[in-house]
């Protein structure tokens, strides 16, 4: 006889329960790095901090699919329909964020806070805005679709149905960014932007979700982003 269902050899509860393990190892993660870096140890030690969160996070998913999982790590190949649904889904989140910053939030961002915050991360000149730019719309963004579509949310799946597990994910991505937000802005941009955050968070998963591919997903993030990073030229430099 095999396994019965609810006892400790049940396959599906071990799944469960190392799906939970390592989501528990590594959604605090970016929260800590971020806490340290801005709020507990600003300065080498904070950053000392970060830096080791964020290969934490990039390294830790892989490691554990294959080490504790036994798994091979899939590399599914993007559709037509899914890099579609991507693009749509990253334009129209483009517009509404160049719409909401041009006819709601600019007049509540202070320019000269802007300045001081990107003065403070050598950030003030074309050169130095346009290259981080760049990575963070090409790399980072692939990088966090990797880890909280991929890896959390493909995890969660195992805990909880497909709903829940998309706004799981979402709340779980959006709590670093949170964190960044309640440092850098007053409280009225750190709710707006913590809920468009967990939108698109929502948004990501769910193409996901759909497409089981995490490029879809990236060109929408990608295509979001560099609104973003408008906005921040905007405010910086015109």
């Amino acid at each position: 006889m095999g396994p019965q269902a609810g006892t400790t050899n049940d396959p599906i509860m071990l799944r469960r329960r190392t799906a939970l393990f390592g989501l528990l190892l590594l959604v605090p993660a970016p929260s800590i790095g971020v806490g340290a870096e801005m709020v507990w140890f600003p300065g080498a030690l904070g950053l000392l901090v970060l830096a080791a969160t964020k290969v934490w996070i990039f390294a830790f998913p892989v490691a554990w699919t294959f080490f504790v999982e036994a798994r091979p790590v899939a590399r599914p190949r993007p559709s037509a329909t899914g890099l579609g649904l991507g693009i749509a889904s990253g334009l129209l989140g483009a517009a509404v964020v160049v719409l909401a910053y041009t006819y709601a939030l600019r007049e509540r961002i202070d320019p000269a806070a802007i300045r001081e915050m990107a003065r403070a991360n050598h950030l003030l000149t074309p050169v130095a805005y346009l290259s981080v730019a760049a990575y963070i719309c090409a790399a980072n963004s692939l990088l966090e679709e990797y880890v909280w579509r991929w890896f959390v949310f493909g995890r969660l799946e195992q805990l909880c149905p497909r709903p829940l597990a998309v706004i799981l994910a979402a709340a779980a991505f959006t709590l670093h960014h949170s964190v960044i937000l309640a440092t850098q802005f007053g409280a009225e941009i750190c709710v707006v932007g913590s809920l468009a955050v967990f939108v698109a968070g929502v948004t990501w998963s769910w193409i996901y979700a759909r497409t089981r591919s995490i490029w879809s997903a990236w060109i929408s993030h990608a295509l979001i982003d560099v609104a973003v990073f408008w906005v921040g030229w905007d405010l910086l430099f015109v």
